[in-house]
């Protein structure tokens, strides 16, 4: 293997190096079971959520979203990560400490998506209880407006917490600025994210087992690549 990044080529002996994807591929298949380990804790620290949203308590639901669901993204991402760099990825212990390191950051930017996705929700019941006048118009687009940049920003923002520990803010501010300056590969990581989410949903949950673990898997080694770029850019 040369190189630290996901974009580092990888030669086996008596073989000549073999493209970027295809040294992507060789991580993931070689990282494979230590990934499903992580999906597998990412979805107990959604269980919580789960299990309060089927037993009928949403505002609940969503309160504890933040403090599960967020770090437990993260610590997947973190795992990730791990993998796509050709490291071991340890099950439990190591994902308890991503959990913990990742905590703050996880739960902010769980907290900061909701609060975006509802106050849009919000301004659109405001433009259908007003009749779609100017004002409410206006509101409900600049909602959707700050939801989309922060859905463009915040893939790599994720990318960036998990993989090199980075805090809500700077990964917040560092992801809106690759968003900015790559929109191509960020639109295709959120149709990447949407297709495995359809995928998900048109069978029924379960693809669940291992999609959000190769969805992060994809993001963090798009994201690094990026990030790469501009390192050698400047």
């Amino acid at each position: 293997m040369t190189g630290r990044g996901p974009g580092a080529t990888v030669a086996l002996p008596g073989s000549a190096p073999t493209s970027p994807r295809a040294a992507s591929a060789l991580r993931l298949w070689q990282g494979l079971p230590g990934l499903l380990s992580a999906n597998t804790a990412f979805l107990l620290w959604c269980a919580p959520f789960g299990l309060l949203a089927l037993l009928g308590l949403p505002l609940l639901a969503l309160a504890v979203a933040p403090l599960t669901v967020g770090p437990g993204l993260v610590a997947l991402v973190a795992a990730a990560a791990r993998a796509s760099r050709g490291e071991p990825v340890t099950a439990w212990s190591s994902n308890l400490r991503d959990v913990r390191a990742g905590f703050g950051t996880g739960a902010a930017l769980a907290a900061g998506f909701l609060l975006a996705w509802h106050a849009q929700l919000l301004a659109l019941g405001v433009m259908v209880d007003h009749g779609a006048g100017p004002a409410a118009v206006a509101l409900w687009a600049a909602e959707i407006t700050v939801l989309a940049a922060g859905a463009l920003g915040g893939v790599h923002a994720l990318a960036l917490a998990g993989a090199h520990g980075q805090g809500a803010l700077r990964a917040a501010r560092n992801g809106l600025v690759l968003a900015v300056r790559h929109p191509g590969a960020t639109v295709a990581i959120l149709a990447m994210i949407g297709s495995g989410a359809a995928v998900t949903w048109t069978l029924a949950g379960a693809p669940l087992v291992i999609v959000p673990g190769l969805l992060t898997f994809g993001l963090v080694s798009v994201t690094q690549h990026l990030v790469d770029g501009e390192r050698e850019a400047a």
